[in-house]
């Protein structure tokens, strides 16, 4: 991720390991798993950093120069909030009421946005807004919330857990950054995600109706004996 030379891949690689970490404190081999990365990085730490310190001088020394050249909001957006009022200026002053709805496809605001090259504007939500409209933007943001609501319960496993937090996180991350919804690699994993959260909530409730029928037998069969008893007692 240091080769992509962007702010996301310089905290992505720190952010998400510790994520990981915090998500698997629970699990008994995680601190032993710690423990032995910590012990190789030591030993090997000098040949890595001769290694990787080059690709982190470079990188820091990029993000320092588009630093000193931009504000401070643009520098954090890439210029996507440059791009992003421009191109809703651009929507609601020149489609009817009827295109803002469903929209006028990708390529239209698109190629405008780039001076005859159509390139995006790297907000998932603005992308979708202007290329499909109303319509498409309130449909696919609605079943990405709809799905992280309807799953929220398997949070109470591990597994559920780091399924409905990448969720969000992707959601999150697409909305600022882009590169989602509209990107087949992306979006696939995304799809991951989801289909993991589904099999997840499955099991659990797969799992939660097979104990509540046990204790349904249970107390049956404690009726039956109670029954039982009560009539040798009888006789």
């Amino acid at each position: 991720m240091l080769l992509l030379g962007t702010k996301t891949s310089l905290i992505m690689t720190i952010v998400v390991p510790m994520i990981v970490l915090v998500i698997n404190t629970r699990k008994k081999n995680t601190w032993a798993i710690i423990l032995v990365l910590t012990i190789m990085a030591l030993m090997c730490g000098n040949m890595l950093w001769n290694r990787i310190y080059p690709m982190i001088e470079a990188t820091l020394n990029r993000q320092l120069y588009l630093f000193q050249q931009r504000d401070l909001v643009t520098y954090i957006f890439s210029t996507r909030n440059l791009r992003v009022g421009e191109t809703l200026n651009y929507f609601f002053d020149n489609f009817s009421i009827l295109d803002i709805f469903p929209g006028r496809g990708y390529y239209r605001v698109h190629e405008y946005i780039g001076r005859g090259t159509v390139i995006p504007i790297e907000m998932d939500w603005v992308d979708i807004l202007v290329s499909y409209g109303l319509l498409g933007f309130v449909y696919t943001y609605f079943y990405s919330i709809k799905s992280i609501i309807k799953y929220r319960s398997i949070v109470k496993t591990t597994n559920g857990q780091a399924y409905i937090l990448a969720a969000i996180l992707i959601i999150i991350y697409g909305s600022l950054a882009g590169h989602l919804f509209l990107e087949a690699i992306s979006s696939t994993f995304y799809a991951v995600v989801i289909a993991g959260c589904h099999i997840t909530f499955k099991k659990n409730r797969s799992q939660t109706s097979n104990c509540t029928t046990e204790k349904r037998t249970i107390l049956n069969m404690d009726k039956h004996e109670e029954a039982k008893l009560w009539l040798i007692g009888f006789h």
